[in-house]
């Protein structure tokens, strides 16, 4: 039998040296992937890759793209969210994962990364609570401004716990589209249409057999940044005046950036986050005065069971841990009560 023609020398000793300048392409570029101040960049070109997400809100297609990818580094436990990213946003974080690998550590000059992880930990263990204590009695839990949230899937809800979604039309056909087309059933979730700056949102839950008379669970995640104040007082005093005792809300909110130079020298990402969020379209309206957030609750008519600032959320996820990835200093958390509830 003839003998297979062998490549030439200098042939068999390029295709190695052809491999490693691939791999050492493919590392450089993970490496400088994991830069979330360009972070935003991969979900907003999303309008180009699937139609199905031409109207979804980019900060909701953000906030999931920085879930996916924590939950592949084993900070969140969400193991939903990807599929509801498309493949090339999947392939991006795959090529984003050998840098904080090595690192031990997400390295974001936003503190948008660890602000994601931290709300995600913190608003999943106060509804796990909360649903503990509703149990009993029934009730419901409700996502205001729902976006790609995915506790309605992945957590463990009694069966006499209603579940509502409450979120603007196009990113809530998207997402109910997207899940109903790989399989998940949806059935167990209301899913209430409404825009907060305009509509009335307790009046769209009551259309969709919302029991008033009994407490809720309510999360408000990433949603009072982008509101004008009067629709955020709003919402604030409905949920006061017409929920049930022992209702209970988990916002989250930023603050106001600094005015002195000094001031904002300690600002982890020095209020940056908002130059990000503007050139996703979606610019921020409403920041917090700072050292005013419980008396502003208060002023409605709330007792505040919890308040977590940035510093409380790095100790609790981060640095007690050996970990350097930071969050942003801007970013806060509160659990509030309409009147008595267990101190969660």
């Amino acid at each position: 039998r003839p003998c297979p023609r062998q490549r030439p020398l200098h042939m068999r000793l390029l295709a190695p040296a052809q491999l490693l300048f691939s791999a050492a392409v493919l590392l450089s570029a993970s490496w400088l992937a994991t830069d979330y101040s360009k972070f935003a960049l991969v979900p907003y070109g999303i309008r180009r890759i699937d139609g199905i997400l031409s109207d979804v809100s980019q900060t909701a297609l953000l906030v999931a793209h920085c879930r996916s990818f924590a939950h592949m580094l084993g900070y969140v436990d969400d193991p939903i969210v990807r599929s509801l990213l498309p493949a090339g946003v999947v392939m991006h974080e795959l090529l984003m994962l050998p840098r904080p690998l090595i690192m031990k550590h997400v390295e974001d000059p936003l503190g948008i990364f660890g602000w994601i992880v931290s709300r995600t930990n913190v608003i999943d263990s106060f509804v796990r609570k909360g649903m503990q204590e509703i149990s009993g009695s029934g009730g419901s839990v409700i996502v205001l401004g729902a976006g790609f949230d995915t506790r309605a899937y992945r957590l463990a809800v009694p069966d006499n716990i209603r579940l509502f979604e409450v979120d603007s039309p196009p990113t809530q056909r998207a997402k109910k589209a997207i899940l109903e087309s790989k399989g998940f059933d949806t059935s167990n979730v209301t899913y209430v249409s409404v825009d907060f700056n305009q509509e009335n949102f307790l009046e769209r839950l009551l259309q969709e057999g919302f029991d008033v008379s009994k407490p809720a669970i309510i999360t408000w995640e990433g949603v009072i940044p982008y509101l004008q104040e009067s629709a955020l007082n709003s919402t604030l005093e409905t949920i006061v005046k017409e929920f049930a005792t022992g209702s209970v809300l988990i916002v989250t909110f930023v603050n106001e950036v600094p005015s002195s130079e000094e001031e904002l020298s300690n600002v982890y990402g020095r209020g940056e986050i908002f130059k990000t969020i503007k050139n996703l379209g979606e610019p921020s309206t409403f920041r917090m005065p700072q050292g005013n957030e419980k008396r502003y609750m208060e002023s409605f008519g709330f007792h505040v069971l919890s308040h977590l600032n940035t510093t409380q959320l790095e100790a609790m996820y981060f640095s007690n841990h050996g970990d350097k990835t930071r969050v942003g200093g801007l970013f806060n958390i509160m659990a509030l009560e309409t009147l008595r509830w267990k101190h969660i």
